[in-house]
């Protein structure tokens, strides 16, 4: 499952553009959209893809803070940029054998940066094996390519509470029965693009089930001993060093924990992502949880003769990074728009409007963005 995450996160995305002809999609949960490795014997085509995204935006002007980590958070990120460039490269070694790799450059970066990288063996009989940088199976929606997600962002819980990429050693099984996989394994848990040699390391696990064929249910959990540099700490550091644990996590005395259990419902024009994660944060002095929640969908509209082209989309999430303290990282959002599918979710037009209501004081930072997802 941990194994499955990983291959059906990278894979949603592309996997339905280069091999959804000759791989239907697995159960529990179609949204797996085949991982890249599953069935023995499968034909692959190895070669490249390559998925562009481009954004224009218009933010309220608010202050500098609160800071989410998007360069459109505030007014001085303003017009057009190129929020995504991703090109990936898939390679059937052998029947049992596959490999991938994806590197990435985001809206402000200067360089190309490695996302994944990893080998998946699929000739033991117990479980696939996968070997490399990958996401860590935890929540929902990583395991989801953003382009098959209704809204143009993931929910602020599912960034920042959840584990992301790591390097690691993952065991998975999509079909243990027709309707239940798992995921389990244990990783560096010092981010991307980074492996040191220490004590602690991050074991996570996760399970989904099947209800019925519309409705699939999951859980995840984790725990990672000595936290360095995870989505978490990298808000609270953007954020003026917020609940002072800076120096914890450079100590590597930060230790993060979590829960999370989810659902996605589909069918027809209708589909709907739902969850809860929760975090413990403890170290040397400190101890405190964090959590979220979210609830977004879609629905099909016909328009101009066309049933899957116009879809509305709408959203409401809650985040909370310290329960026992209140303050502008608090908040709630609700986020409306459209969705234009000109050719499925390789190619689309979004139209998102975000209000952002933050705790303790009023924020002038509601976001419009404009997003054309283009995947070949």
């Amino acid at each position: 499952m941990l194994l499955r995450a990983i291959a059906c996160l990278l894979s949603l995305a592309f996997c339905s553009v280069l091999f959804a002809a000759e791989i239907p999609c697995v159960t529990p949960g179609e949204y797996w959209k085949c991982p890249v490795y599953e069935r023995p014997g499968s034909a692959r085509k190895p070669g490249f893809t390559v998925r562009m995204q481009g954004r224009y935006s218009l933010t309220q002007d608010g202050p500098d803070k609160p800071t989410w980590g998007l360069m459109d958070d505030h007014q001085s990120g303003d017009g057009y940029n190129t929020r995504r460039i991703r090109l990936t490269y898939t390679d059937q070694f052998r029947d049992d054998l596959v490999g991938f790799a994806q590197v990435s450059r985001d809206w402000g970066a200067d360089e190309f940066t490695i996302l994944d990288t990893y080998l998946t063996y699929g000739g033991w009989e117990p479980a696939k094996i996968t070997l490399g940088q990958a996401f860590v199976p935890f929540g929902r929606e990583f395991p989801v390519s953003d382009v098959a997600i209704p809204l143009a962002e993931r929910s602020l819980a599912g960034v920042f509470l959840s584990p992301q990429r790591d390097i690691g050693l993952l065991l998975h099984d999509s079909r243990a029965t027709p309707n239940f996989g798992w995921s389990a394994g244990v990783f560096g848990g010092d981010g991307i693009n980074d492996l040191s040699f220490h004590d602690s390391y991050m074991l996570a696990a996760r399970a989904e089930y099947t209800v019925i064929p519309e409705l699939n249910v999951g859980l995840g959990i984790y725990d990672n001993n000595g936290s360095t540099k995870t989505a978490y700490s990298k808000l609270m550091k953007k954020n003026s060093n917020a609940y002072g644990l800076d120096s914890l996590y450079k100590a590597q005395t930060a230790d993060e924990s979590g829960w999370t259990v989810d659902l996605l419902y589909r069918k027809d024009g209708t589909q709907a992502f739902a969850g809860y994660v929760n975090k413990d944060v403890s170290g040397p002095g400190t101890d405190f949880s964090a959590d979220g929640w979210y609830l977004y969908g879609g629905h099909y509209v016909p328009f101009n003769g066309e049933d899957r082209k116009l879809e509305l989309v709408a959203g409401v999430q809650g985040f909370d990074p310290n329960t026992d303290v209140q303050d502008q990282l608090d908040a709630t959002w609700y986020t409306f728009g459209f969705t234009w599918h000109t050719q499925g979710t390789k190619r689309q037009w979004r139209l998102n409007y975000t209000i952002r209501d933050e705790k303790n004081a009023h924020v002038d930072n509601n976001t419009l963005m404009l997003e054309y997802d283009h995947i070949f």
